[in-house]
């Protein structure tokens, strides 16, 4: 969660719904909770973290074990992980 909020709630939101702060001023956020996203593997997201792409940038500067961390916290966001129904700002 942490990692998250720092690094990525604000485009993508608190809750993954692409409406971060970063938005009112005219940055693109994505939804990574929608259908595309969680079609996506786990590889894929940690290689967004990793490598960046289009207008968002590499997160490498987030240990390797932390970025996997960071998935499966977008994973607990999207709902495929049970249990985790205190993912969010205060979860």
């Amino acid at each position: 969660r942490k990692y998250y909020q720092i690094n990525c709630a604000v485009c993508h939101g608190d809750t993954g719904a692409g409406n971060g702060p970063a938005t009112k001023y005219g940055v693109y956020g994505i939804s990574i909770i929608g259908e595309a996203t969680r079609g996506r593997s786990d590889g894929y997201i940690y290689g967004m973290l990793r490598n960046g792409r289009g207008s968002m940038p590499s997160y490498n500067r987030i240990e390797e074990m932390d970025r996997w961390d960071v998935v499966n916290y977008v994973r607990a966001l999207q709902g495929a992980i049970p249990n985790t129904a205190g993912v969010g700002p205060v979860g």
